[in-house]
C-alpha cells in the first residue's frame, strides 16, 4: 500500500513538473516590440502567427492588447520587460504580420 500512495505522489509530482515547464511567452517583431492585436477579434490571428512559429496554441490577451503564445519554443524571439527598448508597438498589428 505504500508503494502505491508512494507511486501515485511520485506521478503527481511529475506532472505538476510537466506543467510548470510550460512556456507562456510575448513574440516580438523586428522593432522589438509585443504583437499586439484587439482582443475577442484577433484571437485566430494570434493563433496563426504563433504557430506558425512553434507554438501549441495562443490568445490575444486583453491586459496589454498583445499576442501571447503558449508552449512557445525555445527559439522564439519573445518579448522581455528588463531588456525592451520599444517605441512603435501600435505598428505591430498581427493583422499584417500573419
Amino acid at each position: 500500500m505504500r508503494n502505491l500512495i508512494l507511486m501515485v505522489f511520485s506521478i503527481a509530482v511529475a506532472i505538476h513538473e510537466m506543467e510548470c515547464l510550460q512556456k507562456y511567452a510575448f513574440p516580438i517583431a523586428e522593432n522589438g516590440c509585443r504583437i499586439s492585436c484587439v482582443p475577442l477579434q484577433d484571437d485566430d490571428l494570434c493563433i496563426d502567427y504563433c504557430q506558425k512559429r512553434g507554438a501549441e496554441d495562443a490568445v490575444c490577451l486583453a491586459e496589454g492588447s498583445s499576442c501571447l503564445c503558449f508552449d512557445a519554443p525555445d527559439t522564439m524571439i519573445t518579448w522581455d520587460e528588463a531588456t525592451s527598448k520599444c517605441q512603435y508597438w501600435n505598428e505591430n498589428s498581427v493583422k499584417f504580420l500573419v
